[in-house]
């Protein structure tokens, strides 16, 4: 599965306070599998470094208030 497609799953589940069971059914992937990519790319320190460049993207696109 591409990283922007597990990126794009974890960003839809996180403003739920994180209930990986909410991920839609035909997702690309269980959301078993999405929580496992969201701690290791914690843990390793890869969804920081993804973190600032998503929120430009989307503040560009006027997705903050």
């Amino acid at each position: 599965m591409p990283a922007r497609k597990i990126l794009e799953e974890i960003v839809y589940v996180l403003p739920m306070g994180g209930q990986w069971k909410a991920l839609p059914k035909e997702g690309l992937a269980s959301s078993s599998a999405i929580h496992t990519h969201f701690l290791r790319w914690t843990e390793s320190g890869f969804l920081v470094t993804l973190w600032p460049t998503g929120l430009a993207e989307c503040d560009e696109m006027e997705g903050l208030s």
